[in-house]
């Protein structure tokens, strides 16, 4: 977690990615596991989008997301942990630069953000639609304590992106 622990190795992460620009929006975010297929078919329904991720290379545990004035880069991260909702925090993740994701603001359809339940009003889910590829569905705590840059940047990206 060293890696994107300050706005200043996460910018550098980015650099190394040529995903920087005018404006940067940094924060971190967690796949939502708590989906439509896993809600209403249990088990197989989870597997079936299990596996619909993981061709689709939206299998990542989380990312570190910078939204510029070109799009929005995506820098996956795999869990070092037994996987859980426990043990999917920031400490645990490790960066897989070689796996970094450009979409374009072009191929973006629309982002919804939501609350991601009724009784949690410390997180949202993210959903970022694409015109021509699988979609993100993210899970992002407003907060993230060990990350001091997070919540000035996922506020900025929400207000931002609230209408689209």
């Amino acid at each position: 977690m060293n890696e994107f622990n300050t706005l200043e190795n996460i910018a550098e992460l980015f650099k190394k990615v040529n995903c920087i620009g005018e404006e940067n929006c940094f924060f971190y975010s967690t796949r939502n596991m708590q989906t439509k297929g896993v809600v209403l078919g249990g088990l197989a329904g989870g597997l079936k989008e299990g596996m619909e991720a993981k061709a689709n290379n939206r299998a990542w545990d989380g990312y570190l997301i910078n939204q510029t004035e070109k799009g929005i880069g995506l820098i996956p991260l795999k869990n070092t942990k037994v996987l859980s909702l426990s043990s999917i925090k920031p400490e645990n993740m490790i960066v897989q630069l070689d796996e970094f994701i450009f979409v374009e603001k072009d191929n973006i359809s629309n982002i919804k953000i939501k609350k991601f339940n009724l009784f949690s009003p410390i997180a949202k889910t993210v959903y970022i639609k694409l015109k021509n590829d699988a979609d993100f569905n993210l899970f992002v705590n407003n907060k993230e304590k060990q990350l001091p840059y997070h919540e000035e940047n996922f506020s900025k990206f929400v207000s931002k992106n609230q209408h689209t």
